[in-house]
């Protein structure tokens, strides 16, 4: 009989989560470790089984945990993860579905902890940008426990893999966007849903960076006059741009980085400047695409948060069932929309 990973992982002196990283090259394990590992790998010609991880695996159902924010993006995350299940013929796979508030830390890393208490196959994360998350993903990847994030990405926490926007290609296209649409110069606002990391999303940071180094190389005629966080809360985004349409006449233009969408909308309607203040957002929520028809959002940028939804459900049970690797990031496309893409 042949050697088994947990005995590999007893020969190195390593838990056999660090030796599943050393065979599928996934970072978190030092090169010290890494050659150690090796070494006994090469010793006694380990080689994965496949057929009989497959095998067991259709015997019973692969239990996955999603966790999300209770943002905009959730409700197409979940139809995307709920379609994947649908669709999927290998094996029965059930999803245990919770939520957190945008901000809301501890809430996340007691699911993650859950999750890894209840001893779940895999973990489907939107995470929040904060130190005891990463943490958190960090012991579930090293009890073996597979984490994809979803929507938004974590540093350094050796997460299987991302799925999302470029986020960076993406702030880029939306500062070239509004840049084109005010023709080189103007005063505009951002609307943000985080601030400097605390306790926000890692890919709406990168969408807000991009964009203002962007916008400084390309438009340094563009004045960002007004930085305003939402902290994704629909009733202080209403109010708030209400309050700035009041106060800065001026405006040109705004960027919403994340969302509320839709609050920044209707206080542009009750303001009656739908159309002289340039709108620029991400996906194609039908809110957005009703604001898009009426000429109140000018450009939306969609990166498809359905198939966010739908794609870690698939790389987890392919990881789960054929120790499929995958890339370690997976990004859904982006497509620009206006007005015209409608009609």
């Amino acid at each position: 009989m042949g050697v088994t990973l947990k005995e590999i992982a007893a020969m190195a002196g390593v838990h056999r989560s660090t030796v599943d990283k050393v065979l599928h090259k996934r970072p978190g394990v030092s090169e010290e470790v890494r050659q150690r590992v090796q070494q006994v790998l090469d010793q006694t010609g380990y080689r994965p089984n496949l057929a009989g991880r497959a095998l067991q695996k259709q015997a019973a159902s692969i239990r996955l945990a999603a966790i999300l924010l209770n943002v905009d993006a959730r409700p197409f995350i979940e139809r995307g993860i709920r379609h994947a299940v649908e669709t999927l013929h290998m094996c029965p796979v059930e999803v245990a579905f919770s939520s957190s508030a945008f901000g809301d830390v501890d809430t996340q890393v007691a699911q993650i902890q859950a999750s890894i208490e209840q001893k779940m196959d895999g973990i489907i994360l939107s995470p929040l940008s904060a130190e005891p998350v990463r943490q958190a993903v960090c012991r579930a990847s090293e009890s073996g426990i597979p984490v994809v994030c979803t929507n938004t990405d974590l540093e350094n926490a050796g997460r299987l893999c991302y799925v999302g926007e470029n986020a960076a290609k993406a702030g880029r296209v939306a500062g070239r966007m509004l840049g084109e649409f005010l023709g080189g110069a103007g005063k505009i606002a951002v609307i943000t849903s985080t601030s400097a990391l605390r306790a926000g999303t890692y890919f709406l940071y990168v969408r807000e960076r991009s964009f203002l180094d962007y916008l400084h190389t390309n438009f340094p005629q563009i004045e960002v006059a007004e930085t305003l966080p939402s902290f994704e809360n629909p009733s202080k985004t209403y109010h708030m741009t209400l309050d700035l349409l009041r106060q800065r006449p001026d405006l040109d233009g705004i960027y919403i980085v994340g969302g509320g969408v839709g609050e920044v909308g209707r206080a542009i309607q009750e303001a009656g400047l739908g159309g002289k203040v340039k709108v620029i957002c991400f996906e194609d929520y039908p809110e957005i695409l009703d604001l898009l028809r009426e000429g109140i959002v000018t450009c939306t940028i969609n990166s498809n948060t359905v198939r966010q939804g739908e794609l870690p459900v698939r790389v987890l049970v392919d990881y789960c069932m054929q120790d499929i690797q995958p890339s370690e990031q997976i990004y859904t496309p982006s497509e620009i929309l206006v007005r015209e893409c409608l009609e």
